[in-house]
């Protein structure tokens, strides 16, 4: 039997199945611990992956160097059909801790904007199907990286992730 589907909204409020929660904490209070908020003062938030006339940094590039600072592993898979533009693993003991990261440019300045939450969104809607135990992802991830050329190891040693995904998958 499988569990009903569960929604969580901005205001707190829950939806499991067809039974509505209202919302526990006050929506004005402190962002939740899952929420990390990054400086981004040294990136173009306008430019994906190109070189921005501004000399900051792209958004791509901007997100490989925070992803780098926590990973032992950064594949970037930018193309279509992508995993995620880019993959962060960490090596954690006996497990794995895997990122899947969604970068978009803007027209607009920073700022809370829900058409672009949109398009990023959505993307992560489509890499949940890689979201599920098992090797599934790893096998998919040692595909890719042997067969796409647009899917390379942009941080860490490509050898040992090539050993760590033969022994997870």
């Amino acid at each position: 039997e499988h569990a009903p589907t569960t929604v969580f909204f901005g205001d707190g409020a829950v939806v499991t199945g067809t039974s509505l929660g209202a919302p526990t904490a006050d929506p004005t209070g402190p962002v939740p611990d899952f929420v990390l908020g990054l400086r981004w003062s040294d990136v173009d938030t306008h430019v994906e992956e190109d070189t921005p006339e501004s000399g900051l940094l792209n958004i791509q590039d901007g997100a490989l160097a925070r992803a780098a600072e926590a990973s032992t592993w950064v594949v970037s898979d930018h193309e279509s059909g992508e995993l995620a533009d880019l993959v962060a693993v960490k090596e954690n003991g006996n497990a794995a801790e895997v990122s899947l990261l969604h970068c978009k440019g803007s027209r607009e300045p920073p700022g809370g904007r829900v058409e672009d939450l949109y398009v990023v969104v959505g993307q992560a809607v489509r890499s949940l199907r890689w979201c599920r135990p098992g090797t599934v992802f790893w096998l998919e991830l040692q595909r890719r990286l042997r067969e796409r050329v647009a899917t390379t190891v942009v941080h860490g040693d490509s050898d040992a992730l090539g050993d760590a995904l033969d022994a997870w998958s």
